[in-house]
């Protein structure tokens, strides 16, 4: 049962019995059952500090006043008293001893942060970790008995673990975003047999090119330098290697290599690049994610808007592939961000888009049509979200359906063959 306490400014008492031991005080509170305990304050010389108290009382500008209470019973006429050092009650100065906290500030600094004992806090103050909590999250993601600064970078930067972080460390990768990339070019180059990174991405960008799409040396090299630019700024970290640096570089892998073959054609004499047909498309059904859509390429930050000619540009491309049955269905809040709200409206009167129903999310209504009707998907959406990968279906289905795409001027490329 907790005690009742009382604050006083003083208590005056000839016969005055002085506690040392927290322990001799809290028992004698027990074995008495006194419920009352009076608060007081008084003055403690600092000398009563030991030197370990005095530097964290001076490091943490800690009021000396605030810890020279006394906790007082009264019995007899005499004043039984011990100094607080701070403790709101005997029930936090017994914790707190037990635990090995010598001063109160450090106690109730540690229990909001959720340290369990002084050595913990102790430790974790000396590798400069803010919470438990903190140094748990470190120590099972690999951070055993490193600073602190380290597992915050990691953190700020996105890193899952430590193995993730000094793996981006050696290759000089600022991110995690940095890091998926250059680990999706590693696991695509061992899958096709590339050697180089911009070969590999060089291929991506003809295998998306649509059936029949015929494009001349100039334009594939323009755009091949667009694509690389947008993702790393004309900057290629360390790993980035690169072989097709001029243009004979680009027309010898056009003519030789083995994987472009198999998708399409270069005619040396025409200086023109076409994309294999294979089999004629069928008119099948095909969904669309708008919002995605409309965002791609637009960077948020710096105040960039949706684009409607995105969507447009993406429709008359499937239409040209052969599609009739073209669904789009775009975020009620589209509307209020898109860069052309007449023809939005246009484009939803006409039935060309559908909006989803207000303060939902579209892409529920677009994964159920997907689950129904089985057809292609258009979206550079990954769908990694946590309620999205407790869906079986979808962790285990979506990439056989989803079809990520590139927009550079007015042309679409798609990141697979939807033959």
């Amino acid at each position: 049962m907790k005690n009742n306490y009382v604050i006083v400014e003083n208590v005056e008492f000839s016969n005055v019995i002085e506690f040392n031991s927290l322990t001799e005080f809290s028992k004698i509170i027990q074995n008495k059952d006194i419920k009352v305990i009076y608060k007081e304050s008084s003055v403690i010389k600092e000398s009563r500090y030991s030197p370990e108290e005095k530097l964290f009382i001076t490091e943490n500008k800690i009021n000396i006043i605030q810890l020279n209470y006394n906790f007082v019973y009264l019995e007899d006429n005499i004043a039984y008293k011990l100094k607080t050092n701070g403790f709101l009650n005997l029930e936090d100065y017994s914790e707190a001893f037990s635990k090995g906290f010598l001063l109160s500030p450090v106690y109730y600094t540690a229990n909001e942060k959720g340290f369990e004992s002084y050595e913990q806090f102790k430790k974790c103050k000396e590798l400069g970790y803010i919470t438990i909590f903190d140094y748990n999250k470190a120590q099972t993601s690999g951070f055993e008995n490193t600073k602190a600064s380290e597992y915050y970078i990691s953190k700020e930067k996105g890193f899952l673990d430590y193995k993730e972080y000094t793996k981006a460390i050696t290759l000089k990768i600022p991110n995690k975003e940095v890091l998926t990339v250059y680990e999706t070019f590693e696991k695509e180059m061992i899958e096709n047999g590339f050697k180089y990174h911009d070969e590999l991405f060089f291929y991506k960008y003809l295998k998306g090119l649509r059936k029949n799409k015929k494009l001349s040396k100039n334009k594939l090299i323009e755009y091949f330098r667009i694509e690389q630019n947008k993702i790393f700024n004309n900057v290629y970290p360390l790993w980035y290697l690169k072989r097709l640096n001029t243009e004979k570089d680009i027309i010898e892998f056009l003519v030789n290599n083995i994987n472009v073959k198999k998708i399409g054609e270069y005619d040396s004499d025409g200086e023109v690049f076409e994309k294999v047909q294979k089999n004629k498309i069928k008119n099948d059904k095909i969904i669309i994610d708008g919002s995605n859509i409309a965002w791609a390429g637009g960077d948020r930050s710096k105040g960039a808007k949706p684009r409607i000619i995105n969507i447009k540009t993406i429709i008359n491309d499937l239409k040209e592939r052969g599609y009739k049955k073209i669904l789009c269905i775009v975020d009620a809040s589209l509307k209020h961000d898109i860069d052309d709200t007449v023809e939005y409206q246009n484009l939803l009167t006409q039935n060309v888009i559908q909006e989803a129903p207000a303060k939902s999310d579209a892409d529920k209504y677009i994964i159920d049509y997907l689950k129904d009707n089985k057809c292609y998907l258009i979206t550079n959406d990954t769908f990694k979200k946590d309620y999205y990968q407790n869906d079986d279906w979808v962790r285990g289905n979506i990439e056989n359906y989803r079809i990520p795409f590139m927009i550079i001027d007015d042309t679409v490329s798609f990141g697979k063959d939807m033959d």
